[in-house]
């Protein structure tokens, strides 16, 4: 009982944060976030975080940042 009740809290809290994302215009789909296994990596700060392209209404997964690609 208590594995789902923890279980439930993580969907409800990765529900709250996609719906941020979405607001903002963020292009991370929700399979990028909820992977435990290989979590979503922020882009380092000064870089700027991947946006939805222009006429799109939810983010894709082909312009979506691939977690845990080391660039070069």
């Amino acid at each position: 009982m208590v594995a789902l009740g923890f279980g439930i809290a993580w969907w409800g809290y990765l529900e709250l944060i996609y719906g941020y994302t979405l607001l903002k215009g963020y292009n991370i789909t929700w399979r990028s976030l909820a992977n435990p296994v290989s979590p979503f990596q922020w882009p380092k700060p000064g870089e700027s975080i991947p946006t939805i392209p222009a006429g799109k209404v939810l983010p894709t997964s082909t312009s979506a940042p691939v977690p845990n690609q080391s660039k070069g």
